[in-house]
């Protein structure tokens, strides 16, 4: 499966590139299945990862958060948000990226497959159970801490909690809660 997914990845950015920043990418085509107000470049891009799933002879259950849930006749489970950051992508803020991840059963614990594409950049991240992560064919680790006093952190704040405007403005505002997976990558 992790295949099938890393290749709905590539074709999820090649599909949209040219809508990255424009009114076209940006049009309101009406509410998704989550309740958001869906953009053009939204449902390219769950198509693009809809059609790559057809046309690969499998038929897990695909969950969107455009199209909801899609009933599969296969076991598993495909798990999406082909544009992951969609305010980032419309506005050409280079935060954004297509997610997918392929689940056995209706658990997220139990994810075996995942992909992420960093759109802007073209990174494109995998990860296999048991079979270790990628970043463009080369493996990648997690980097042992000495001190974790050293290291940084990156998370979703909510803004309203701090009541001093210098602390607001002190915080990357520019990082979307929905793009913080592909923020820690970087």
């Amino acid at each position: 499966m992790i295949e099938i997914l890393k290749t709905a990845c590539l074709e999820v950015r090649k599909n949209v590139t040219d809508l990255v920043g424009t009114t076209e990418g940006n049009t309101k085509m009406g509410p998704g299945a989550g309740g958001d107000i869906s953009r053009k470049i939204d449902l390219i891009a769950e198509k693009t990862v809809i059609d790559i799933v057809n046309q690969s002879g499998t038929d897990p259950t695909i969950i969107g958060e455009e199209c909801g849930t899609l009933e599969g006749n296969d076991s598993g489970y495909i798990i999406m948000d082909a544009i992951d950051g969609t305010t980032n992508i419309t506005r050409a803020i280079p935060f954004n990226c297509c997610s997918l991840a392929y689940s056995t059963d209706s658990t997220l614990s139990s994810v075996v497959d995942a992909a992420v594409i960093d759109i802007a950049r073209g990174d494109l991240y995998y990860a296999s159970k048991g079979k270790g992560a990628y970043l463009n064919g080369n493996m990648i680790t997690v980097r042992k801490y000495e001190n974790i006093k050293e290291d940084e952190i990156i998370a979703g704040i909510p803004i309203p909690r701090f009541t001093n405007t210098g602390d607001c403005l002190s915080l990357n505002k520019s990082i979307n809660s929905n793009t913080t997976l592909l923020a820690i990558t970087f």
